[in-house]
């Protein structure tokens, strides 16, 4: 790897990282990218971060418009690799504590899971060594 695109992937990992400390305000989804592969978080199809492998953290969603939100994460080569869309029922749902949301997708490169209002969710082996990264 080039030294400036590992500098890159670097300043980037840091930076989720740093933003994963600061307190999400208003409603918020949960990122785990139990994956080999950064992933790329939009909301209504606008960049929200991007996370890598092996992170985790909220995306805040308020600022991003109104619901319905549409949360996808998406490889570095454009797969659709989970996606999940909160209504206004899911929100005050969540907001009630009546209820929440998981949604994840298993692949050969790791496992990315969304969830909203929800507690941790249960642990997820790592990224056996060698896989291939996702598509």
């Amino acid at each position: 790897m080039q030294p400036t695109r590992w500098l890159g992937t670097l300043l980037i990992g840091l930076a989720v990282a740093a933003c994963s400390l600061v307190p999400v305000a208003g409603p918020a989804v949960s990122v785990d990218n139990v994956s080999n592969t950064p992933a790329a978080i939009h909301v209504n199809g606008t960049w929200a971060g991007t996370y890598a492998p092996g992170a985790s953290g909220d995306v805040a969603l308020s600022g991003r418009g109104a619901p319905p939100y549409r949360i996808t994460v998406i490889s570095p080569t454009g797969t659709v690799l989970t996606e999940l869309t909160l209504t206004e029922e899911d929100l005050q749902a969540g907001e009630n504590g009546d209820g929440g949301v998981r949604v994840g997708s298993k692949w050969p490169c790791g496992t990315v899971r969304l969830s909203f209002a929800l507690g941790p969710p249960e642990a997820v082996e790592p990224v056996p060594v060698g896989q291939p990264p996702c598509p």
